[in-house]
């Protein structure tokens, strides 16, 4: 029960960070402060990943690993464009590519804790719809990979 509790607390604070840094960003139109909300969540999260691994609790470690990775591509879809390098963008498609693969492998945010509730309401249908859109980036990436191979990205072995 406990770990059940944390494992919620983890998430709110993650949810809570990354909402109360939207708000402080639209606020504040600064690249100084996306970027220090951006450390603070890492510190958080790297806290909570160490915390998990020294206990063994590896499915907890990877439900925050979830919730990191779909925080990172609400950040590629919000500034993707900022770099016009084509070695980057072929680096970008084979990362979400990968990242696509191993959501397929192991799809995120299938427990109940995922579920729209009354008192998740003030922050869940952003957060579904942002997951939605990082799940389309994953498509499109995958999609690219499929057909220019040049890409030479990593599939899966079937």
């Amino acid at each position: 029960m406990k770990i059940a509790v944390f494992v919620v607390l983890v998430m709110a604070m993650t949810v809570t960070g990354y909402v109360a840094g939207k708000y402080h960003e639209r606020s504040s139109d600064t690249s100084e402060v996306v970027l220090e909300d951006y450390a603070l969540s890492n510190v958080l999260s790297h806290l909570a990943y160490a915390r998990y691994l020294n206990k063994g609790q590896t499915d907890e470690l990877r439900k925050l690993l979830d919730v990191d990775l779909d925080g990172h591509l609400n950040r590629v879809r919000t500034y993707q464009g900022a770099v016009d390098d084509a070695a980057f963008e072929a680096a970008r498609i084979r990362a979400l590519n990968a990242a696509y693969h191993l959501w397929q492998e192991h799809p995120p945010f299938l427990s109940a804790e995922w579920k729209g509730t009354e008192e998740n309401s003030f922050w869940f249908k952003d957060w579904e719809a942002n997951h939605a859109e990082n799940w389309k980036l994953l498509r499109w990436a995958w999609n690219q990979c499929k057909v220019r191979k040049e890409l030479k990205c990593k599939m899966p072995k079937k």
